[in-house]
């Protein structure tokens, strides 16, 4: 009987240690589904943008939006798409354009006669 009462502490340790191991490894699933969603949303911001540059390329302007957390470099012909310090994606433009980087917000793009791309800040 003294036996049944002197395991239980033991019992009761490791049940906390295996329930702390369980949150802990959710906790993790959730920060990496959560960086999954945002390198989704980049992606789908980085085809936006590359697919609109594409559109405008012989002239005229368009609005983008940029909704993701990551970072959009332009720079020269090339476009890439930044996630903390990883290259998600990149490509080849079919204008160049300066050094610019595209953060969350609204931005217009449009392409001068010299087919260099301008990018300004859209205030509604």
């Amino acid at each position: 009987m003294n036996r049944g009462f002197s395991s239980l502490p033991v019992v009761l340790l490791l049940s906390v240690v295996l329930a702390c191991g369980t949150v802990l490894i959710g906790i993790s699933g959730l920060r990496i589904l959560q960086r999954n969603l945002e390198k989704q949303k980049l992606i789908e911001d980085f085809y936006r943008i590359r697919e609109t540059i594409h559109e405008i390329s012989n002239g005229g302007e368009r609005v983008v939006q940029i909704r993701s957390s990551g970072k959009i470099i332009l720079r020269d012909r090339l476009i890439e798409a930044w996630l903390d310090e990883e290259i998600v994606r990149s490509s080849m433009l079919p204008v160049t354009a300066s050094s610019i980087t595209l953060v969350y917000g609204d931005y217009l793009l449009s392409v001068d006669d010299n087919s260099r791309l301008e990018v300004k800040e859209w205030k509604h």
